[in-house]
């Protein structure tokens, strides 16, 4: 038994469960607001994996202390898929492969279809970081603008992010208006060619960073090393 103050979170209090996981003990912690709604989920977590658990009771034994009653996972093991990379914030990808740390100042993001949906996770987890200045470019490819996934997030990105974020997407059918949208991404008529990624990716160095899912034999042909294109 680990003693009282080791179960412990110091700063919060957060009571830790004990789950047995075959031969293992998985050790999770459950963080609870007290003002929160007695049924909400609640997450657990290890430095692995997080699991949503209901709150099915909640009991005060004293002025100080409250019993809660969690409903547990499914024993039933599961494993997803696991990332080559995870982005670190601001500038920096951990290589899962040999822990080596790859940092950037300037990051370009090659996109196509439902390709783009891991792109804008980053993006989120990057401009919620209102310290962070880490260029991004991103060319966004799809077959007409209405194929666009998220476009909406994406063009206000484009305008509210403008300073870091430069945004454009490149469509086999063009829309035809008679005056183009008042927006600040770009919109250029495909096939993506080299031509569009040299001018708006980054350029290569050992400054920059390239995400993508297509192209790669292209990128290697304007000069990008391939230890800092990372393919989804």
């Amino acid at each position: 038994m680990l003693p009282l103050s080791e179960h412990f979170d110091a700063c919060t209090r957060q009571p830790l469960l004990l789950l047995a996981a075959g031969a293992g003990i998985l050790i999770l912690w459950a963080r609870h607001n007290a003002v929160s709604p007695e049924k909400s989920a609640r997450l657990l977590k290890n430095i692995h994996r997080d699991y949503i658990v209901l709150l099915k009771e909640r009991l005060k034994v004293t002025h100080n202390t409250v019993l809660l009653r969690f409903e547990l996972p499914s024993q039933d093991p599961v494993q997803g898929p696991k990332g080559k990379f995870e982005y670190a914030g601001r500038g920096r990808f951990v290589m899962e492969s040999d822990s080596m740390l790859c940092i950037a100042w300037h990051i370009g993001l090659v996109a196509a279809g439902t390709g783009v949906t891991p792109m804008l996770q980053l993006l989120r987890h990057m401009f919620a970081d209102v310290n962070a200045f880490t260029r991004v470019s991103m060319v966004d490819v799809n077959h007409s603008e209405e194929d666009i996934i998220m476009h909406k997030e994406l063009d206000e990105y484009a305008q509210h992010q403008r300073r870091t974020f430069r945004l454009c997407h490149v469509l086999t059918k063009m829309p035809q208006r008679s005056r183009p949208l008042p927006t600040h991404a770009q919109y250029l008529a495909g096939p993506l060619t080299k031509a569009i990624m040299e001018e708006f990716l980054p350029q290569p160095s050992s400054y920059s960073v390239i995400l993508l899912e297509v192209c790669q034999p292209a990128l290697r042909n304007i000069g990008h090393d391939r230890q800092r294109v990372l393919v989804y």
